[in-house]
């Protein structure tokens, strides 16, 4: 199998596949079927229509478009189909009933092809390929009445008519082009300074400060793509009084939710306290960090010291 390694440049999400980072949660795997018969005369091409899902497992099928398997996770499928057809009456000899599995309405995978039977016996024609898709591609099944009589295909449950499409695990194949829709977990990965990550991508940050905490005494992280980021901040204070006191962390000048706090025993101490939040959603660019006193007596001095480490997680 060959590595199709994308440009991150047009491709903001890259496909990961077995050996490359783990293997996608659940495996996309869909069949359909359709409830009905229905006619196709002589010289007559018709797209095969479904109702029926036996299973699908990754949105590949949409009543929407009920001729079509879309491919939701890149990668390398087998891919089949078939279907009964039933002549109404004796078919001449040299007439043929054929099938193709065709990609995006144009391109062939595979062709089959049955000769003439008497009326009510009929034929079964299948086809299957193993291919490479990538998201947004589509599979459909297009029979072709070319036996010299009307027809039907014929509603087999289970057998006629009927498409189905598995992925098949190894590398994926061609991703892409935009963010996938829906982001799975562990399935996609975002490009990175123009090189497609491989791995889990993520951003480690860590500093220090040094007191006394102000507004204009702070650290600067710079995110390389919008994040989710975690940061937890440890942080002396000083208090001149008995009681409880602490100090917020700051994150471009917003108060987080989770505070540092602690019941002082005794007064005119300092004492070390640490606060973790998660700030969700932030901005590719710079962004501030510090800790500010403001709860109870705490107060700080040159003796008060700061260290905080911040993970960034991308997210679309």
């Amino acid at each position: 199998m060959s590595v199709v390694i994308p440009d991150p440049a047009v491709t903001d999400w890259v496909p990961m596949g077995f050996g490359l980072g783990g293997p996608i949660p659940n495996q996309p795997s869909c069949r359909v079927g359709n409830s009905a018969s229905m006619a196709i005369n002589n010289t007559a091409t018709l797209t095969i229509p479904f109702n029926v899902e036996r299973w699908d497992t990754d949105n590949i099928w949409d009543s929407g478009a009920p001729t079509r398997l879309t491919c939701r996770t890149a990668g390398k499928y087998q891919i089949g189909g078939t279907i009964h057809f039933q002549p109404l009456t004796n078919q001449a000899w040299g007439g043929s009933w054929d099938l193709q599995l065709r990609l995006n309405g144009s391109t062939v995978m595979n062709y089959g092809r049955s000769g003439g039977y008497s009326g009510g016996n009929g034929t079964t024609v299948s086809v299957d390929s193993v291919w490479d898709l990538k998201v947004g591609d589509y599979v459909e099944i297009v029979a072709a009445n070319n036996s010299g009589v009307n027809g039907n295909v014929y509603q087999g449950s289970g057998w006629s008519p009927e498409l189905w499409m598995n992925l098949i695990g190894g590398v994926p194949g061609p991703p892409g082009v935009g963010v996938p829709t829906p982001i799975v977990n562990n399935q996609f990965v975002k490009g990175v300074g123009g090189v497609a990550q491989w791995a889990p991508p993520f951003a480690m940050f860590q500093g220090s400060l040094t007191a006394p905490w102000s507004g204009s005494n702070q650290s600067t992280i710079t995110l390389p793509w919008k994040a989710d980021v975690a940061v937890t901040m440890s942080a002396t204070i000083y208090s001149n009084a008995v009681g409880m006191s602490g100090w917020a962390m700051w994150w471009d000048g917003a108060t987080q939710p989770n505070w540092a706090k602690m019941f002082f025993n005794e007064a005119n101490s300092h004492k070390s306290l640490t606060a973790s939040n998660i700030i969700l959603g932030q901005a590719a660019g710079a962004h501030t960090l510090q800790p500010v006193y403001g709860y109870g007596s705490a107060t700080s001095d040159a003796n008060d010291f700061c260290s905080w480490v911040a993970i960034a997680l991308p997210v679309p």
